[in-house]
């Protein structure tokens, strides 16, 4: 029998293939206009990119400024770089001017009148010391001041480093920046001490008949002492010299950092300055620490500093010592010109004494306040 081919099956024309070809390459070109094309995926994504990264920047310049609002409004500032102030440059500082005169009463500075201590005008100022530490500078006076100041007697001893800084306070301040002026102390001056020249103030002795620095030297007679010098570190009264090495406890003298702090108080714990006590005691025996010590301000001893701190003009710094001698001690507040020394205030054998200085008046200014820009050579202030 004669079989028949029948088309039951369907197959794929050549023309239908190249329609199917044609759509998805339309296709396709679609696509890939859609992911690489100008307004594709990719392009959309990196102007996304883009976009949050502009808005970080924003947000971080926002905060910033921000954070620099809040900082003025707090009175804070970003923290300056000190390296570039150094010792010796001048600093357009100005104090407020004073409404009155300090008056300095008789029964505390030991002198026989009060005092009228004026203001001197036109001070210029200088840097002393850079504290990197502290995030500050202090600034001295370039030339003591014009007006002066006498201490005498155990008031005197008791109280003049306390009153020093008080009346420099007082005329010296600038209440705008919040800045309190103080006097020269002791640490101001030994924090500058080179090495040379704290062997020489360790090696300092009067004469033979005396003690060295920081050595003590007892007295079996004239042996009166201000009452206030027991507070005093290195003060031995009523102790003998075998109980000395034993009883007094030394300070480590290997450094430039006032180490009998002569320059803190020595009133009872709880009491106020200034203080009115102006009575002695008496030893058996009287032993006491030689800190005095007479050496030059230059170079040697102390470094750049030495062309700051010396000066014609003999000023206080608010510091106390002790000078001893062949049959007596001496109980004196420190002073300086070209010389590092001091003046007694009060003998063990019941003399007194006393002297007249001028001040020197010390700002310390903390970084906030430097602008680190000059004028006529000058660092200037914030206002």
């Amino acid at each position: 029998m004669k079989s028949t081919l029948k088309k039951t099956e369907k197959g794929i024309t050549l023309v239908a293939l190249v329609v199917t070809i044609v759509v998805l390459l339309i296709l396709a070109g679609v696509s890939i206009n859609l992911v690489l094309g100008n307004n594709g995926i990719i392009a959309k994504a990196k102007e996304a990119e883009t976009k949050s990264a502009e808005a970080s920047q924003n947000d971080l310049k926002g905060m910033n400024a921000l954070a620099e609002e809040m900082n003025n409004a707090l009175g804070e500032k970003p923290k300056v770089d000190l390296s570039k102030y150094k010792i010796g440059d001048s600093v357009n500082y100005t104090y407020d001017p004073a409404s009155s005169s300090y008056t300095l009463e008789s029964k505390y500075s030991g002198y026989s009148s009060n005092q009228t201590i004026a203001q001197t005008t036109g001070l210029t100022w200088k840097v002393l010391n850079v504290d990197k530490e502290n995030d500050t500078v202090d600034i001295i006076s370039t030339n003591p001041t014009s007006s002066t100041v006498i201490f005498a007697n155990i008031l005197g001893y008791n109280n003049g480093p306390y009153l020093m800084n008080e009346i420099c306070k007082a005329q010296y301040s600038n209440k705008t920046l919040g800045v309190n002026a103080r006097s020269i102390n002791l640490l101001d001056m030994e924090k500058h001490l080179t090495a040379d020249g704290i062997t020489a103030r360790n090696a300092y002795q009067y004469d033979s008949s005396t003690a060295k620095y920081g050595t003590t030297k007892t007295y079996p007679s004239n042996t009166k002492y201000p009452s206030l010098y027991a507070n005093q570190k290195g003060a031995g009264p009523n102790i003998t010299e075998a109980e000395a090495s034993k009883k007094i406890t030394q300070p480590d003298t290997t450094k430039g950092n006032d180490p009998y702090e002569e320059s803190k108080p020595i009133v009872p714990k709880g009491t106020t300055e200034p203080t009115n006590d102006s009575t002695y005691g008496t030893g058996n025996p009287l032993t006491v620490t030689q800190t005095y010590y007479y050496r030059p301000i230059n170079d040697t001893n102390y470094g750049t500093a030495s062309s700051i701190l010396a000066n014609s003009t003999k000023f206080w710094v608010a510091a106390r010592d002790v000078h001893t001698r062949s049959d007596y001690a001496t109980f004196g507040l420190r002073i300086a010109d070209t010389n590092a020394y001091g003046c007694n205030m009060f003998y063990s054998n019941g003399d007194t004494g006393g002297s007249t200085c001028a001040l020197r008046p010390v700002v310390s200014l903390p970084s906030r306040l430097l602008t680190g820009e000059q004028t006529n050579g000058a660092w200037n202030l914030s206002k």
